[in-house]
């Protein structure tokens, strides 16, 4: 699932100088023997691009709510919806 397109638009930033992508696995890959269950690319033009789209991706991903769906698959509709409503932190 490519999520990246719509955190950009979110926070004014040009698909052409910052790009991300969430790709949720459905078998886990083991790291180190750590279980590994998406993984999460970023590419940009310069080396301060992406720093906006990465504080953004931290605040989802400290939401218990939003890590919950990823760990269970939850479909694109009901991600899309989160991310439209923002992280909900405590």
């Amino acid at each position: 699932m490519k999520f990246g397109q719509f955190l950009l638009k979110r926070l004014g930033l040009d698909k052409v100088s910052v790009s991300m992508n969430l790709t949720l696995l459905r078998e886990p890959v083991y790291l180190a023997e750590k279980r590994i269950m998406a993984a999460i690319t970023f590419a940009a033009v310069d080396k301060n691009n992406h720093l906006e789209l990465m504080r953004e991706l931290g605040g989802y991903l400290q939401d218990d709510g939003f890590l919950e769906l990823l760990r269970n698959h939850g479909g694109k509709a009901a991600i899309m919806d989160r991310l439209r409503k923002g992280a909900k932190l405590e």
